[in-house]
């Protein structure tokens, strides 16, 4: 079956057609008309594409027209009518903007579940909705991401992920040939994905799940937990300049003993760095990576 990657699409789609407005409609007919595939599963490749707006703060056109009149409605206020117009033109567009692209609209909690933006109305009035976003557009901040991913979640890391038994075996294999020559050399997270074949921004997720389960990480990636915890810098500088250097030194951490589970998400505690994590060396990294593929 096909497998459905939103974000492996989206890059696809922006090469293609890179000024091509984002929404459902064109991924769908990029998958039958360009793929030349058939969608066996409609209701898998929506549901990826809705958690993908949820992932990039994106929302369609018509949902964010919807909302702007009901919010002025409630509380009263009054539209120009060609604005007011404008967005009710709009209100059956599924195209989609990104929100998080304009400095006149501030992220706030919404209890509610709705769009969890504030709207400045004033500039939206004088300068119209924000233009929908193209796939060159959000193909850049696929890539940001894939780049800085956080992986406190494994269950959701899989789900961009699509992880072939031959393709990890194969992995492991070339790293048995590197662990031969250099046993104890510390395992470097750009020569393990240079191991790697295909799309160098998927291998970067894809990397990331391998080793998370087996129980390690990146320490580029793993920076990203707590890369605005001042608390721990201020109380441990030493570990926190130990953690930097692994980063610089582009290493791969021990977890083992770290992680607590909750609710099925793998989550790591900072106060439990006050003993900095062990690197691996390419010998430990391939007997935890053939011990984790003997458990499964």
């Amino acid at each position: 079956m096909f497998n459905y990657n939103i974000l492996s699409l989206v890059q696809k789609i922006a090469k293609d057609y890179p000024d091509k407005v984002v929404s459902l409609d064109s991924i769908l007919n990029y998958v039958k008309n360009d793929l030349k595939m058939a969608i066996p599963d409609k209701e898998k490749l929506v549901n990826e594409y809705v958690k993908t707006k949820s992932q990039f703060n994106l929302v369609t056109v018509g949902k964010l027209t919807k909302k702007l009149i009901a919010i002025c409605d409630n509380d009263g206020i009054k539209l120009p009518n060609k604005f007011k117009t404008s967005l009710m033109n709009n209100s059956k567009n599924h195209e989609l903007i990104d929100l998080d692209k304009f400095g006149n609209i501030n992220k706030h909690p919404n209890k509610t579940g709705g769009i969890s933006v504030k709207f400045t109305l004033d500039n939206l009035i004088k300068n119209g909705l924000p233009k929908p976003v193209t796939y060159k557009e959000l193909d850049y901040r696929v890539k940001d991401y894939l780049n800085y991913v956080v992986t406190d979640d494994q269950p959701n890391v899989a789900n961009y992920v699509h992880k072939e038994d031959q393709q990890i075996d194969k992995f492991i294999e070339l790293i048995s040939e590197i662990a031969i020559q250099i046993p104890d050399k510390k395992a470097s997270r750009n020569t393990l994905l240079s191991l790697l074949k295909g799309n160098h921004a998927q291998n970067k997720l894809l990397l990331c799940s391998i080793l998370l389960d087996a129980h390690m990480m990146a320490a580029r990636d793993f920076r990203l937990f707590n890369e605005d915890d001042v608390a721990f810098t201020n109380k441990y500088p030493k570990q926190k300049k130990a953690l930097d250097k692994m980063i610089d030194d582009d290493l791969i951490m021990n977890l083992n003993g770290y992680e607590n589970k909750a609710n099925d998400k793998t989550n790591f505690d900072m106060r439990e760095f006050v003993k900095v994590p062990e690197c691996v060396t390419y010998n430990e990294l391939l007997h935890k990576l053939i011990n984790n593929r003997i458990k499964k």
